[in-house]
């Protein structure tokens, strides 16, 4: 049956623009998978969380930190944020509230559910939902209308449930108001940083060195490692296997006509004249005229942008390239797309400042005929028949794994060589291959010793079975020394930073001022500009803690009576000025703002309701897949 289902998946881009909507429903956790008791990570009031929808969850999770951290993202940063447990919790929350639903008899009536399907922009031809493609979509990703109809009528029925829960949630103006002025206004202080950098420090000695190696081991010891075989299946395996006609190339190009036409576009120059402390807006203005009618009046323009431009282009002349609409701010692209090649705007507002823009020429928008565009379309189309024969093949080797056979005898079926990794940790720290962290973050997700379906890494496909674990080992002395000496040095020199801090706390405390108190230690008072709630405090390194004991500071409680501990070093601080948002500010906005608090508010009630409901609920969890 398996065999059967991915001989008929069909086209690679159908694949991945539905799995777009169906990995949001698993995610959510919506429907129920058929879940032996070896595949159960964790049971609500008896209902299975099975691994796969726990590792669709994980990688989702996963995927988003990778966009957000990029190359920053690494083991230490992973299990501080604990995305394991946050993944699980997100499944259980979801199976819960479907449970509750259930239980209050929550409907979806048939027409609430074709509504909602007519709005997937998947199902759509031409702006219009299409039957035809919804079957088609389907059939691709071996679902019935029934079973993806069934999905999405609990995905609505959760939305109804919030509602419920959510909708007795009002807010008064008065509430809205108090919220506002605590949410938006801006404080300023004045401040003393004590940097443990600053303090000199002697070099441990050797014996200290060893104590503490003892004293700290399992800090110092090497990650948990996991040695696997895999199988990959890769695209550029199966190029020369795919054949693209005429016919395929002409459909291609007449469904996406849009995506081969350039737009028009402009080709221009810019001086730009910056407002700031020293020079208002008016004088900014009244400068950006100045140049312009030099300008005008026969001036080079690149030689008066390079004289008198505040913009990162100025050293080129102003010289912007060529833009389409929609790349540059709306004042700006107006402007320039109004002007004739070779005319100077006068000087155009934008929240940069003030523009004076001279256009070199203009482009206009032209289409790449199917002749032009063939070559291209046929690489792609290619690809994606690569991709489709490398899915194909990947999906009959694992039948037969789940047929029975080895690894090695799915290698042979598949025309495939069974690879071995070297250990590696949870980043991917000891692999080589493409996809590393995404390979080690899925075979960490696996139980020992279990083959697992087959997985996506980027465009490859993996079948991955762990062959070992490896556990943490103490690390010898000298390949540690280095961060050891740096771990003594740093300690020492942060408690001797917080005992200077302390030392001129205890000294203002008396009645020193905190300049005066700061300058007797060699350290200068320095002044914030004016911050928010959402913001860290300026230049001291981010901590929540740190702003909320600014905005607890007033002219008649000036000083923050204790010491705040950033990334920065030890902070001191005073209160230097406070600015609330006006009357008329809030009376202006009052609708927005009684909406804004609402949404939050319901939130807040909704993480309360879901609380009570994990507190009642038996939640059993599968400890195997957490350690």
């Amino acid at each position: 049956m398996l065999r059967y289902l991915r001989e008929n998946t069909g086209n690679w881009l159908i694949k991945i623009f539905l799995g777009i909507i169906v990995v949001v429903f698993v995610f959510l956790g919506i429907g129920s998978m058929n879940s032996s008791k070896n595949d159960v990570v964790a049971t609500v009031d008896g209902e299975p969380i099975s691994i796969k929808q726990f590792q669709i969850a994980h990688e989702n999770m996963m995927e988003q930190l990778r966009q957000q951290f990029g190359e920053n993202l690494n083991e230490d940063l992973v299990k501080a944020l604990n995305v394991k447990k946050q993944a699980l919790d997100t499944l259980i929350n979801q199976q819960l509230v479907q449970m509750q639903a259930e239980k209050l008899g929550i409907i979806v009536s048939d027409q609430e559910l074709s509504q909602s399907l007519m709005k997937v922009p998947a199902f759509q031809k031409n702006g219009q939902f299409d039957m035809d493609r919804y079957k088609k979509l389907l059939q691709f990703n071996s679902m019935t209308p029934a079973e993806f109809e069934d999905m999405q009528r609990n995905a609505i029925r959760e939305e109804k449930l919030s509602a419920m829960i959510t909708d007795t949630v009002v807010v008064s103006d008065l509430e809205a108001r108090q919220w506002y002025i605590h949410a938006n206004s801006q404080m300023a202080v004045d401040y003393l940083l004590i940097e443990p950098k600053e303090f000199s420090v002697a070099r441990p000695s050797d014996a200290k060195i060893e104590q503490y190696y003892k004293d700290h081991g399992k800090d110092y010891q090497s990650q948990v490692q996991r040695k696997a075989v895999y199988l990959e299946f890769s695209p550029a395996d199966y190029l020369g296997n795919s054949s693209v006609t005429k016919e395929q190339v002409a459909a291609f190009y007449a469904e996406n006509k849009a995506r081969f036409q350039v737009p028009e576009k402009v080709e221009a120059r810019h001086i730009l004249i910056k407002a700031s402390e020293d020079v208002d807006d008016d004088a900014a203005k009244a400068k950006a005229m100045e140049v312009y009618k030099k300008a005008v009046a026969g001036t080079d323009f690149a030689a008066l942008a390079q004289k008198f431009s505040q913009g990162p282009s100025a050293a080129n002349g102003g010289y912007l390239g060529s833009f389409a609409r929609g790349e540059m701010v709306k004042p700006f692209e107006e402007s320039a797309f109004s002007l004739a090649p070779g005319k100077i705007s006068k000087p155009v507002k934008t929240n940069f400042g003030w523009h004076v823009i001279q256009v070199i020429a203009k482009h206009k928008a032209v289409s790449r005929t199917l002749d032009q565009a063939a070559g291209e379309i046929t690489q792609e189309l290619s690809l994606q028949q690569a991709r489709n024969l490398a899915y194909d093949v990947a999906g009959k080797a694992f039948d037969s794994v789940i047929d029975g056979d080895d690894m090695e005898q799915a290698a042979l079926i598949a025309k495939k060589k069974v690879q071995y990794t070297p250990a590696f940790d949870q980043t991917g720290k000891g692999l080589t291959m493409p996809m590393a962290q995404s390979f080690a973050s899925k075979a960490f997700l696996l139980p020992f010793d279990t083959i697992s379906d087959v997985i996506q890494l980027a465009d490859r496909y993996y079948i991955i079975r762990v062959t070992e674990e490896i556990e943490p080992v103490a690390l010898p002395l000298e390949q540690v020394k280095a961060k050891i000496i740096a771990k003594m040095e740093s300690g020492e020199q942060e408690n001797m930073a917080r005992q200077t801090a302390e030392q001129i706390l205890e000294k203002v405390k008396t009645g020193v001022s905190l300049a005066q108190a700061g300058k007797e230690k060699g350290i200068s008072l320095t002044s914030t500009e004016l911050f928010s709630r959402k913001e860290p405090v300026p230049n001291v390194g981010g901590s929540r803690e740190l702003t909320e004991a600014a905005f607890s500071l007033s002219k008649s409680s000036p000083l923050c009576d204790k010491i705040m501990e950033t990334t920065k070093g030890f902070v001191i601080m005073q209160f230097k000025n406070r600015k609330e948002p006006s009357q008329k500010e809030m009376d202006d906005r009052m609708d927005g703002i009684r909406a804004q608090l609402i949404q939050i508010q319901r939130r807040q009630y909704y993480q309360q309701w879901m609380k009570s409901l994990r507190e009642k609920a038996s939640i059993q969890v599968e400890k195997r897949f957490f350690n």
